[in-house]
C-alpha cells in the first residue's frame, strides 16, 4: 500500500512516521469509529488499521465469505473514506437527544416515515426487535407494579433512533435492583404508580423470546448520553417526533401537509443549524471526493448564497399574499405576512416599502419613515420607496406644523426636496413655513425693541 499517495492527495489524517507506528486514535476520532463498527461488524475495524499500515488482516476470512456484496462494498467504502469519515473533531455533537422545547422549531422535526406508511404490525415488531439495542433510551408508561419490579408499555424510542412504537404493545421489565433509591421509600418500587410516565435505558434485548429489560440508573447510560434524565417525566416532556405522531392520528395530515405545517421547515437558519448539530461546516462544502477538496467552487454555489436566493423568493411570496390583504383591508393578516417576510430576507426592499406604506396608513409615520429610509439605503433608484418617502415626510411637516414644531416641519420638507427637488407640494409648504418664521422672528425682533424703549 503506498502510504505516501495516499496522504498527498488530500487527506485530512497525518501520514504515519517512520519507527513506531501510530495510535489509530492519532489519527480518527475513536468514538465515531467504534460507532461505525459496532454497527457494522468488527470487521471493519480491523480493515481501517490495515488501510493505515497499522495492522495486518488475513484475506478470505469466513466473516468476509458471509457479507453481501452490498455489505462488502460499503465496507470497503467506509474503509477508504475512514480518515475523512472519522477526522478527529474538537468536539462532536453528532449523537444528541431527542429534539427538546426549546429546539422544536429550529429544524423540521417529523414523526418516522414508516407512520405515514402502510407498515404491518408483525414485520414492524420484529424490524424493531433486531433494530433496539443497549443503550438505547425509550418512553413508556407503566402498565403493571410488582414486588420484583414493574412492566412498561413503551411508546417511542428517542436519541439515536426515534421510532413510535406505541401500536406494536411492546412491553419491557423494569426490575426492582435497577430503580434508583428514594430517600422518603424505604422500598424504591414504592415510588411508582401505574400511569407513570418513565424515560428508561435499554439494558438487555432478547429477539428470540421478545425480551426487554430497562434500567433507570444511570450507570447503564453510553458514555454519549450520559446526560440524558432516567426517571418519571410529564406528557410536555415527551419527545416532540411522539408528541407530532399523536397529533397525526387526529389530523391524518399527509407527510408534506405536515411538512409545510412545522415551523422549523420554514426557519431560513434551519439548514446552518444542523449542519453546527452535526459538526458540518458549509463554508467549504465537504465532501467525500478528495479531488473536489482542491476545487474553486463559484461563490454562488455555496449553501449561504444559495439560501439567500431561496430566503429571497419565499420573501416575495410573502409579500404577495400581504399585498392582498392590504387591498382587502386586512391589515393585521398582511402586517403578519410582511413580518415573515422580513424574517426571511431583511433586506428585502419591497417587503419594507409595503410594511412602510401599511404603517402610513395607520398614522404611524415614524415607523414608516424608518422602513422607507431602509429600504432607500438598500435600493436608492426604487420609484415606489421615494414616492411613499416624499408623501410620508409631507404628512409629517402638516402634522409638526400643527404642534408648532415649524422648524422640525422645515427639516422634514427639505428631506423630501432631497429626494426630489420638483415636489411643487413640498416647496410651497417650506416657503410658507419660512415664511411664518421670518414674521415671528421679525415679531420678536420689534417687541424687543420695544422692551428696550420702555425701560
Amino acid at each position: 500500500m503506498d502510504l505516501s499517495r495516499r496522504f498527498s492527495q488530500g487527506s485530512l489524517a497525518s501520514p504515519p512516521t517512520l519507527g513506531s507506528p501510530p495510535a489509530l486514535g492519532h489519527l480518527v476520532d475513536m468514538t465515531m469509529m467504534d460507532v461505525s463498527a459496532t454497527f457494522h461488524g468488527s470487521s471493519l475495524r480491523a480493515r481501517i488499521q490495515e488501510e493505515f499500515g497499522l495492522s495486518e488482516m488475513t484475506a478470505g476470512n469466513d466473516t468476509e465469505r458471509a457479507m453481501s456484496l452490498f455489505q462488502q462494498r460499503m465496507e470497503s467504502f467506509i474503509v477508504r473514506k475512514a480518515d475523512v469519515l472519522f477526522q478527529t473533531r474538537a468536539t462532536s455533537h453528532v449523537h444528541r437527544a431527542h429534539a427538546g422545547k426549546d429546539e422544536e422549531d429550529y429544524y423540521a422535526v417529523l414523526p418516522p416515515l414508516e407512520q405515514f406508511m402502510a407498515v404491518p404490525i408483525l414485520p414492524a415488531k420484529e424490524r424493531f426487535y433486531k433494530m433496539v439495542q443497549s443503550g438505547d433510551i425509550v418512553v413508556g408508561k407503566i402498565v403493571s407494579l410488582k414486588d420484583f419490579g414493574f412492566f412498561v408499555k413503551l411508546l417511542c424510542l428517542t436519541s439515536r433512533r426515534a421510532r413510535d412504537i406505541q401500536d406494536m404493545d411492546i412491553t419491557a421489565l423494569c426490575p426492582s435492583s435497577d430503580l434508583p433509591s428514594h430517600g422518603a421509600h424505604q422500598r424504591p418500587i414504592e415510588y411508582y404508580h401505574t400511569n407513570d410516565i418513565i424515560q428508561a435505558v435499554v439494558k438487555t434485548v432478547s429477539a428470540v423470546d421478545d425480551r426487554i429489560v430497562v434500567s433507570l440508573k444511570p450507570n447503564h447510560l453510553p458514555q454519549l448520553l450520559a446526560d440524558v434524565y432516567l426517571g418519571i417525566v410529564t406528557s410536555d416532556d415527551l419527545p416532540v417526533h411522539f408528541r407530532r405522531s399523536q397529533d397525526l392520528q387526529t389530523s391524518q395530515a399527509s407527510y408534506d401537509q405536515l411538512l409545510q405545517r412545522v415551523w422549523g421547515f420554514s426557519n431560513p437558519s434551519n439548514v446552518a443549524y444542523l449542519g453546527e448539530v452535526l459538526d458540518i461546516a458549509d463554508k467549504h462544502p465537504p465532501s467525500l471526493m478528495r479531488g473536489l477538496h482542491r476545487c474553486p467552487f463559484p461563490q454562488e454555489d455555496f449553501a449561504e448564497s444559495l439560501r439567500q436566493h431561496q430566503s429571497s423568493k419565499w420573501a416575495l411570496a410573502c409579500v404577495g399574499t400581504g399585498v392582498q390583504h392590504f387591498k382587502a383591508g386586512r391589515h393585521v393578516d398582511a402586517m403578519q405576512c410582511l413580518e415573515k417576510a422580513l424574517t426571511f430576507d431583511p433586506e428585502n426592499v419591497e417587503a419594507l416599502v409595503v410594511r412602510g406604506a401599511l404603517y402610513a396608513n395607520k398614522n404611524s409615520l415614524l415607523r414608516a419613515m424608518e422602513d422607507f429610509a431602509q429600504a432607500l439605503k438598500l435600493n436608492p433608484g426604487h420609484n415606489n420607496a421615494r414616492k411613499y418617502m416624499c408623501d410620508t415626510l409631507l404628512a409629517r411637516g402638516k402634522q409638526l406644523q400643527e404642534e408648532g414644531e415649524d422648524e422640525e416641519a422645515m427639516t422634514a420638507y427639505q428631506r423630501a426636496l432631497v429626494i426630489n427637488p420638483h415636489l411643487q407640494e413640498a416647496s410651497h409648504a417650506l416657503e410658507q413655513v419660512k415664511t411664518k418664521l421670518e414674521v415671528r422672528k421679525k415679531q420678536a425682533v420689534l417687541q424687543a425693541q420695544q422692551v428696550l424703549l420702555l425701560e
